[in-house]
């Protein structure tokens, strides 16, 4: 298994979800952004339950290879074809594209600000760069920066053609992560870091990334971590159930175990004062008088009771509605009897009198229990005789007798006197209630009652304060003939209905109290009532340093968790199997090809806190020499000590895959530049290697290695054309070409621009002016590759002195270079000697002319100098 497998393995299956998310982070993005650092110290003390905000967090998923991760150990063979529809990359040009050549080795050049830099962006981003941090940006000269740099890449695996899609900011394609690019901060990062050589796979240097997020997470914990102060309660007794409660409490102390300490009401109040008073009376030895002025207080609450029930119920809800009912039904009988009570006339003086109803109902008493016993009365049918007179009733005189009856027995009458007595007596009732009389009474009561029950008598008191409104709507209600609008004072007399029963237990106590034993007994429960008082009164003050407790101890299990000792462990069970020997050999196999195997270097297995490492140092440094390889190596030596370790790095793994790189040689003198150069088309050898550039040097050391060797070298020449940058020509650049490849470009532009000549003077000037500029300086390249056989070339510091016997020079040399240069110099653009623009240039076949002059010249050159060859080779006789 790889190493990449391993620490995934490891992160998914040991390490915290915050450790495993920081893990997956730095596998993706090499380094953590300021904003990760505090994603993940969040994440992490929400593990903790420190985390005080609520806010919203990222979800941490175990980590997958198919995230585009990589694995260095793959078989597959990869092919690295070309980057296609480029789209909102710096100043590339839209839906540009970027070809690689199948095998061998590519290169990529560009002078500064050519655009090369885009594409190489494309590869460390999409590829697998030890630092991809560099962001990519669109085109400021764009209307709209708002769309995501993206492109195609095309890539060959196990021959099969795919397609994988890069966009800036998203997951990379995993078969994608298996293809290296070595830049300038590639180099940086393998040696600036306490010396360490990170030459293992992909993801070697993750513990100690991870132990310095520990170690800083550590730091903070520990600055935030809060210190307990427990609160100070004067006079609270040790020796008391709250006292050691108080005492005992920890972290570990839950809320349900104080909940009812912190629990204290007027009534617990109440008992207090009670058992205090009752404690002073017992030290006197008052407690015949106690008890008897208790018994009277129970009876005086009795009797309270009893005569606040009554009034209670005077001015309850049930009393309003029936005081209302008696007004309504007075009403009602009012007007029946009004109807039913009109006097009966008759032929006699005082109808309807005292006199004349008490002969009514003596004759109603004869008539039912004398004359007619089974009839009612009065009895008024055929042949019925009066009980007054003895005769018999005519019609007339029944008629009569019919209505005095009616008139004595009008129940209507008869209903509204007896609801009017009742309404009367009850208004009476109402009206004869005396509030304050009642509270003056009982003043003795009321007070007991405030001292031992606040809330009771609060109760009460609104209950007093109730009682004048509604008795006024009442009475108003019963004179206005109306209904009370009010719906009752209704009380519950729970509480003090117990009261009573208390000062019973209280005289109970008191008769305990009067002997020693009891007044002990009463002593401690004051002292423990006073306690958990205390304890009640400092609920906030407990309540909080029991929880700054809890904290504390979330903190220091948080600190416990923040060990590198595991993490130093895993690292060097890992970095042991990651075969050093090995890693050590082909490092230093690398520093001898590059001629520098001068700096003593020794790779050397170090396993402090949190960092088990491959280490450079000085051969011959002391263990206690902090000086480090930065204040030691030069820039380019440092930066050859980083390419050997990224090519004995690849060496040691198994996959072809292709490799890149980024101005490899930069900061490098031509001799290890040249050394770099002659490695990298060694490796083209056996994997795809592409190479970007600007130095025309290198460009021309990869050239003429690959020649050399035997290898191909396809370059690809990358410039700038106003603002739009990385414009590809599939020629070489036009420094390191041939003198017969720059006249063959001449030529083609000279086809190009032919018809401007007849239709576009001046444009046909221009054109031309800058193709004789080109045509100059084809002569002086000819001047060096043709003329002086190659021993001095620009861009070249060898000097190939072994050239020269080939070199022969004739005086038709001079008059021809010096010809055909002062007429270039005089139809070019930007000479001292050039002709105005508007001065028309030589016709495009006068052109083609001074080109073939050129090749002419160079041919002459060439035979010349064969010759001379063949003349060194004859074999000269003995003569004589």
């Amino acid at each position: 298994m790889s190493l990449i497998n391993e620490i995934v393995s490891w992160a998914n299956s040991e390490l915290a979800d915050w450790q495993r998310e920081a893990v997956k982070r730095l596998l993706d993005q090499d380094s953590l952004t300021s904003e990760d650092q505090e994603q993940l110290y969040n994440l992490f003390k929400k593990s903790h339950s420190l985390l005080e905000i609520d806010q919203e967090l990222p979800s941490m998923e175990p980590i997958e290879l198919s995230d585009g991760l990589g694995d260095s150990g793959t078989k597959h063979t990869i092919i690295l074809k070309k980057i296609q529809e480029i789209k909102n990359v710096n100043a590339l040009p839209q839906n540009c594209e970027l070809s690689f050549a199948h095998t061998g080795l590519t290169v990529i050049y560009g002078e500064n600000a050519a655009g090369k830099s885009g594409y190489a962006r494309i590869l460390k981003k999409s590829c697998f760069a030890r630092d991809d941090s560099e962001k990519i940006l669109g085109n400021v000269f764009a209307k709209s920066l708002s769309e995501s740099p993206e492109a195609i890449v095309k890539i060959s695996v196990d021959s099969r053609d795919e397609f994988p899609k890069w966009i800036e900011g998203q997951q990379r394609t995993e078969i994608l992560a298996n293809i290296c690019v070595f830049d300038s901060k590639c180099a940086r990062i393998i040696i600036d870091e306490k010396n360490v050589a990170s030459y293992l796979p992909y993801g070697g240097d993750i513990f100690q990334k991870i132990s310095a997020i520990v170690k800083d997470f550590k730091r903070r914990i520990e600055k935030e971590k809060p210190i307990p102060l427990k609160p100070e309660i004067s006079d609270l007794l040790e020796t008391t159930k709250a006292g050691e409660l108080f005492k005992s409490i920890n972290s570990e102390t839950k809320d349900s175990d104080l909940a009812e300490w912190f629990h204290w009401e007027e009534e617990d109040d109440a008992v207090l004062n009670q058992k205090s008073l009752n404690y002073i009376k017992a030290q006197a030895g008052d407690t015949t008088k106690q008890i008897t002025a208790l018994e009277n207080i129970k009876d005086r609450l009795n009797s309270f009771k009893a005569k606040l029930e009554e009034y209670v119920e005077l001015f309850s809800s049930k009393s309003i509605k029936n005081i209302n009912q008696l007004i309504q039904s007075r009403s009602t009988y009012q007007k029946a009897s009004e109807i039913a009570s009109r006097k009966p006339d008759g032929p006699l003086k005082g109808i309807a009198t005292n006199e004349w109803e008490e002969l009514y109902w003596a004759a109603k008493d004869y008539s039912t229990k004398q004359a007619y016993p089974e009839k009612d009365f009065p009895v008024i049918s055929e042949n019925s005789k009066c009980v007054l007179c003895m005769q018999t009733l005519l019609s007339e005189a029944r008629d009569r007798l019919n209505k005095f009856h009616e008139y004595m027995e009008n129940s209507a009458k008869k209903s509204l006197d007896d609801t009017s007595k009742k309404l009367k007596d009850l208004i009476a009732s109402i009206n004869n209630f005396d509030l304050e009389r009642f509270r003056s009474d009982y003043k003795d009561v009321l007070d007991e009652i405030k001292s031992r029950n606040k809330e009771l008598a609060q109760n009460i008191s609104e209950l007093f304060s109730y009682i004048p409104n509604i008795r006024n709507f009442m009475i108003k209600a019963e004179s206005d003939k109306s209904s009370c609008s009010e719906e009752g004072k209704n009380f519950k007399f729970a509480k003090l209905e117990k009261l009573p029963g208390i000062i019973v237990s209280e005289i109970e106590q008191c008769r305990k109290n009067s002997d020693p034993e009891g007044l002990k007994k009463l002593e401690n429960e004051l002292l423990e009532l006073k306690a958990k008082k205390q304890f009640a009164q400092n609920e906030k003050n407990i309540t909080a340093y029991v929880n700054s407790l809890k904290k504390y101890s979330l903190y220091n299990n948080a600190l416990t968790s923040l060990n590198t000792t595991v993490i130093t462990n895993k690292e060097k069970d890992l970095v042991g199997r990651s075969r050093t020997p090995q890693l050590e050999t082909a490092l230093s196999n690398e520093l001898i090809f590059f001629r520098a195997n001068h700096i003593p270097l020794k790779l050397k297995h170090s396993g402090i806190v949190g960092e088990s490492v491959h280490q450079m140092k000085i051969d011959g440094q002391k263990e206690t020499d902090k000086i480090k390889l930065s204040e030691i190596l030069s820039e380019g030596e440092e930066r050859i000590i980083g390419i050997a370790g990224f090519l004995a790095e690849l060496n040691l793994q198994e996959n072809t895959a292709p490799i890149v790189f980024d101005d490899p040689v930069s900061s490098l003198d031509h001799k290890f530049s040249e050394k770099v150069a002659e490695r990298l088309v060694q490796e083209s050898s056996k994997r795809q290697v592409i190479v970007f550039t600007h130095d025309i040097s290198f460009l021309l050391d990869l050239q003429e290695k690959s020649k050399s060797q035997g290898q191909y070298c396809h370059c690809v020449n990358v410039h700038r054309e106003g603002r739009v940058a990385g414009v590809i020509r599939g020629e070489e650049p036009w420094h390191t070409m041939s003198v017969n490849k720059r006249l063959d470009f001449i030529a083609q532009e000279v086809i190009k621009i032919a018809n401007l000549f007849q239709s576009n003077q001046q444009d046909y000037n221009q054109q031309a002016g800058i193709l004789y500029g080109y045509l100059r300086e084809t002569w002086e390249a000819a001047i060096e590759e043709c003329l002086f056989n190659k021993v001095i070339r620009r861009f070249q510091a060898e000097v190939k002195t072994q050239s020269l016997k080939e070199v022969t020079i004739e005086n038709s040399d001079y008059d021809t270079i010096e010809e055909e240069m002062t007429k270039c110099s005089k139809w070019m653009i930007g000479h001292d000697l050039s002709k105005q623009i508007s001065d028309n240039r030589p016709p495009p076949y006068e052109l083609k002319q001074d080109i073939q002059k050129l090749r002419d010249f160079a041919v002459t050159l060439k035979k010349r100098r064969k010759t001379m060859i063949a003349m060194q080779q004859i074999d000269v006789p003995e003569i004589g």
